[in-house]
């Protein structure tokens, strides 16, 4: 007896929802693994010298580049005889709103069951802090009960 191909397609989504799952919570531990790693390099630090020396080269370094980045932008401003007049916002904005948003309710209401349940599982809990995903509140949400249930 043959499967029916829509049959196999549709059970596949749903077996992938624990392979994709498992990628998508290895790809959630990048990010607070280079934390801890950051932050246990400065614990390593002997003496508050270094961490004062390093604290301000990485300030320093950063002023640095934003200086570079605003004298760019005023002399490329200066140089093309940029103004602001005339910004409004008009239909064309407003229209563009109104196709974020509808993008947006798009996003979650293409999506099948099994896509939906493993959109859940967050990826980049940072990207989902920012709201970048349409069920970004919920991945958060899962992610602050994972470190939960270690401490109960």
């Amino acid at each position: 007896m043959a499967l029916d191909s829509q049959v196999l397609k549709d059970s596949i989504q749903w077996f992938n929802i624990v392979g994709n799952g498992y990628v998508q919570l290895l790809q959630m531990i990048v990010m607070p693994l280079v934390f801890a790693s950051i932050l246990s390099a400065v614990a390593r630090l002997h003496n508050a010298s270094q961490l004062g020396k390093i604290s301000f080269l990485t300030i320093g370094t950063l002023l640095f580049t934003t200086l570079i980045a605003a004298l760019v932008g005023v002399l490329v401003t200066n140089l093309f005889g940029l103004t602001a007049e005339g910004l409004v916002q008009g239909g064309a904005e407003t229209a563009r709103l109104n196709a974020i948003e509808t993008s947006y309710v798009g996003k979650v209401a293409d999506l099948s069951v099994p896509q939906l349940v493993l959109s859940f599982v967050p990826k980049n809990p940072f990207a989902d802090l920012t709201g970048a995903n349409p069920t970004s509140i919920i991945s958060v949400v899962i992610f602050r009960r994972i470190p939960g249930r270690g401490r109960a």
